[in-house]
C-alpha cells in the first residue's frame, strides 16, 4: 500500500540571514531547467540566490566547499550561500517547480551579492512534490513485483555490504534507480533487537536526503520492512 505522506528533508544552518545581501541590486540569468550557468559569488560574503516565481529546495555543493542557510522567512524563496574554499566548483540547485540547473560557481571579489534566476521555461509541468511522490510510487511498485515504469532505470545491487543503523537496525542495500533529476536506494531495513521497535523517516536523515518513505513504521523482533530514500541527482543527463 502507498503511504500518504513522505517526509521531506531540507537542509538548514544556524548562519544570521544577510539583511544588507538582500537589499543589494540582484544580477539577472535567464536559464531553462538542465542549464548550466557560469556564477561568480564573493568568497567573503554571504551571497543570495533566488529563481522567480518559485523556491529554491535543494543546492548541494562538493564536499567543504560551501554553506547553505535556507530562509524560509523569505517569500522569494531565496537561499544565503557561503564559500568555505577558493577554488572553483560546480553546484546542482533543484527548486520546488522541479527545475534543475548545474551553477560553475567561481569565486572572487565580486560586490555582487544578489542572483536573480528567471526561467524561460515559465510553464514547468511538475512541481517537486509530484515528482518526489511518482518516484516513490514506482519504486514501491517494483519491490512488490511489478514492472519498473518506463521512465525509470533500476537496477538490483549485488554484493551488498550490511550497515548497523541506530543500534538496532541493519540496512541492506536492495536496487538503485534513477528518474529525471533524482536518484533513488531501496533498502531492506531488519530489526536486529529483542524486541519491537518504532521507526520512521526521520530516523534517515542524511543532508543530502529530499525524501524518505517506510513500508511499515512498526517493526517487530527479526522483521524487515523496505525504505525507499530520494536524492538528487550530481547531473541530470535525461
Amino acid at each position: 500500500m502507498i503511504p500518504h505522506t513522505i517526509s521531506f528533508v531540507l537542509l538548514s544552518m544556524s548562519l544570521n540571514t544577510a539583511l544588507a545581501s538582500s537589499a543589494s541590486p540582484a544580477q539577472p540569468h535567464l536559464f531553462v531547467s538542465g542549464d548550466t550557468v557560469t556564477l561568480e559569488l564573493n568568497q567573503r560574503s554571504l551571497n543570495r540566490l533566488y529563481v522567480d516565481n518559485d523556491k529554491i529546495l535543494n543546492l548541494t555543493c562538493p564536499t567543504h566547499q560551501c554553506e547553505v542557510v535556507q530562509n524560509p522567512s523569505d517569500q522569494a524563496g531565496s537561499i544565503l550561500l557561503g564559500l568555505s574554499e577558493p577554488h572553483p566548483f560546480t553546484a546542482h540547485l533543484f527548486t520546488e517547480q522541479g527545475r534543475l540547473l548545474a551553477l560553475k560557481v567561481q569565486p572572487s571579489d565580486t560586490t555582487t551579492r544578489v542572483h536573480r534566476f528567471i526561467p524561460g521555461d515559465a510553464s514547468h509541468p511538475q512541481t517537486l512534490n509530484t515528482r518526489i511522490l511518482g518516484f516513490v510510487k514506482d519504486l514501491m511498485h517494483w519491490s512488490s513485483g511489478e514492472e519498473p515504469s518506463v521512465s525509470m532505470t533500476i537496477a538490483r545491487v549485488t554484493h551488498a555490504s550490511v550497515m548497523a543503523h541506530r543500534g538496532d537496525l541493519e540496512l541492506t542495500p536492495v536496487a538503485v534507480a534513477r528518474q529525471g533529476p533524482l536518484s533513488g536506494i531501496i533498502y531492506e531495513v531488519l530489526n536486529t533487537s529483542e524486541g519491537p521497535t518504532s521507526i520512521s523517516n526521520r530516523d534517515f536523515y542524511s543532508p543530502s536526503a529530499l525524501a524518505a518513505s517506510l513500508d511499515r513504521n512498526e517493526l517487530p523482533a527479526g522483521e524487515r520492512t523496505r525504505l525507499y530514500l530520494i536524492t538528487l541527482r550530481a547531473k541530470s543527463h535525461d
